[in-house]
């Protein structure tokens, strides 16, 4: 796949990674989850730079990945991944 960019998400990106992972919840099937409800917690986790780290793959333009990293720490620190 050629043009393909990843970069870190910012909170300005809170949209785009907002819709990018809601739409790996609607295959799933309708739920209570919507995009109303989870914009302000994607803006919330966007928010905790020294915790949270999301990173945008885009192809031509059009956001095609995501991947979130959360800071966890056992007997050293390490990035356990909730969104891919």
């Amino acid at each position: 796949m050629t043009g393909l960019e990843i970069r870190a998400a910012t909170a300005a990106d809170s949209d785009t990674v907002c819709r990018v992972a809601f739409s790996l919840l609607e295959p799933v099937g309708p739920g209570e989850c919507t995009h109303e409800i989870l914009r302000p917690a994607t803006e919330q986790m966007l928010g905790k730079a020294d915790d949270v780290f999301a990173f945008l793959a885009f192809h031509e333009g059009r956001p095609v990945g995501l991947i979130v990293l959360n800071r966890c720490t056992a007997l050293g620190e390490f990035g356990e991944t909730t969104e891919l």
